[in-house]
């Protein structure tokens, strides 16, 4: 009879623990809410998103192709859109503390940069000269760039600091000679992701304002690497690897770059390139496959389609931006609908698969019963 007793326990144990580790182990779902309508969305729009899940974004309304006629919103959660003025603002990136970041377009779409205060609604020309704001980390450092004479007839951009005071700090030194440069990432720290081409392949450095920038190592044999959106504290950041194909066509390859090293990130089966969009502070890389369809990689889960992660009955085909704190910016269909922008919030608690609450209850109501019977069991073995 012991030994029965001890092998309903350990059963009873076994299910418990099992049940309990397949919850943890549940893939994390995302819940979508829809920000923009189709007709706000296409091909020229963009989108940010901050730790707090709002979300900055911009587009051209279809009746135009002129940048002087974008209009922006500031999306909050539980709020909804509001207009982000004046008008011809358009915005690129928004902080923590409220912060907007962009350019203000005048009619012959000649760009400032400009920052517009969310929560006060003061707007700030950062410049005279012609250029625009791109990014903003959370101590309120605003980072961009400035469009100047080149060698020839063309203009060049230049990677600038812009200070609130109106001056502004000419990031590109002496690197990068004869190239465009501009910036592909900030953190909280104050180090920058310098990228830099000029109708050929990208390049990378990474550096601060007072310490200066130093030229990234590129993998052997690759043309290029096209950085993406952000960089974690730890310095990494993703984008694609650039290489040549046997049809001598450019190719792109999704990677992250972290303790020194590039790692390519797995394909999807029957897409030809891939490229990852932005990452976060824990490592979570969001990105697009050229299939029309987006993903999400971890080291521990590794790339995963995005649309089977939701809790709704929606679709993704691209991703723009993605938060430390898991937000998403993404575009995508929901039913029926068309394409528009769409938040996706990381759901906290995992939710378990059908057969995982069932048999976590089954092994919690073992436990008692088995438990139950032992004194009893105990006792006839002693007599």
């Amino acid at each position: 009879m012991a030994f029965h007793l001890k092998r309903r326990v350990l059963a009873a144990a076994a299910a418990f623990t099992l049940g309990a580790a397949s919850v943890a182990q549940a893939t994390p779902l995302y819940s979508v809410t829809q920000i923009s309508g189709p007709s706000q969305w296409g091909t020229t729009a963009q989108a940010a998103v901050n730790n707090l899940g709002q979300v900055a974004w911009a587009y051209i309304p279809s009746s135009s192709t002129n940048l002087s006629d974008g209009v922006s919103y500031l999306f909050t959660p539980g709020v909804g859109n509001t207009s982000l003025g004046p008008a011809h603002f358009w915005a690129s990136d928004l902080n923590d503390g409220g912060l907007a970041v962009g350019a203000v377009y005048g009619s012959l779409s000649e760009s400032h940069a400009a920052a517009l205060n969310t929560r006060t609604g003061q707007f700030t020309q950062l410049s005279s000269d012609v250029g625009y704001a791109s990014m903003v980390n959370n101590r309120g450092d605003v980072v961009g760039s400035r469009y100047v004479p080149g060698d020839g007839p063309q203009f060049v951009s230049r990677a600038t600091l812009y200070r609130q005071d109106g001056t502004f700090v000419d990031l590109q030194g002496d690197l990068f000679s004869g190239k465009s440069t501009f910036v592909s990432g900030i953190n909280d720290a104050g180090q920058i992701l310098l990228s830099a081409s000029f109708f050929g392949p990208f390049h990378n450095a990474v550096g601060t304002v007072d310490g200066g920038f130093t030229p990234l190592p590129e993998p052997t044999g690759v043309l290029g690497v096209a950085a993406g959106r952000g960089l974690a504290e730890n310095g990494s950041f993703t984008g694609a690897i650039q290489t040549v194909d046997e049809r001598g066509f450019i190719s792109y390859h999704a990677f992250i770059y972290q303790d020194g090293q590039y790692e390519m990130l797995p394909e999807q089966p029957g897409t030809e390139y891939s490229s990852g969009r932005a990452l976060n502070d824990a490592g979570v890389v969001v990105g697009n496959w050229s299939d029309n369809s987006a993903f999400v990689y971890s080291r521990s889960t590794g790339a995963v389609p995005l649309t089977g992660l939701l809790s709704a009955d929606c679709s993704i085909s691209r991703v723009e931006d993605i938060s430390d704190s898991g937000y998403i910016a993404a575009v995508g269909r929901c039913g029926g609908t068309g394409e528009g922008l769409l938040l996706l919030s990381p759901v906290t608690a995992p939710v378990p698969e059908p057969a995982q609450p069932m048999l976590l209850a089954l092994g919690l109501a073992a436990l008692p019963v088995a438990l139950r019977r032992r004194p009893s069991l105990a006792r006839r073995t002693s007599s």
